[in-house]
């Protein structure tokens, strides 16, 4: 049973009336600008169905929160609607925290939206030949996605009786990755 997700709908927003009253459609050019490799803060903004060359697939789109050079920018992933211990999904929910193992149990992936999370950027450079001249454009994508603990605030201690808050067995804490350390999600 497929996953529902959040859809979004602007359907409208591009489209304007000509004189004759007849719907048109605009676009506008944005200048596409690669973020460097590596780990961001994360916050999940946006989950579509798409269609890929795999079959029905789930579109992630995440907004960069730090570092402060990259804020508000928009990056993408997509990965398919199975659920299984080799599904890049079932690696992404654990990171959320959200632990899946009985046959036919459920997620709703609505509930992820807003949530902040580590990314992973990757950069895939595309070569084409535009009128004879050759053009390469760099896309940022997200590869993996990883848990986000929030930094504990020294000036406001814990109760004793309250256990720290843990990542899944499976995820590692950020702090823990050297700056230029490869993981393999």
């Amino acid at each position: 049973m497929k996953q529902e997700t959040k859809i979004k709908k602007n359907k409208d927003k591009n489209k304007n009336k000509n004189i004759k009253g007849e719907l048109t459609m605009k676009v506008r050019y944005t200048e596409n600008k690669a973020i460097p490799e590596g780990f961001y803060l994360a916050r999940v903004d946006a989950l579509e169905e798409a269609d890929s060359q795999f079959g029905d697939s789930i579109k992630w789109t995440f907004t960069i929160l730090e570092p402060q050079d990259y804020t508000n920018s928009n990056v993408t992933a997509m990965c398919s609607f199975k659920v299984s211990p080799k599904s890049k999904l079932f690696a992404w929910l654990q990171a959320f925290g959200v632990i899946m193992g009985a046959d036919g149990e459920e997620f709703e992936m609505d509930s992820l939206l807003g949530k902040q999370c580590r990314v992973r950027i990757k950069n895939t450079t595309k070569t084409s030949v535009i009128e004879g001249k050759e053009r390469s454009i760099t896309y940022s994508n997200v590869d993996a996605v990883a848990a986000y603990i929030p930094p504990t605030s020294a000036s406001t201690p814990a109760p004793a009786q309250a256990a720290p808050a843990q990542a899944p067995s499976n995820t590692v804490a950020q702090s823990d990755l050297a700056e230029d350390e490869e993981f393999n999600f």
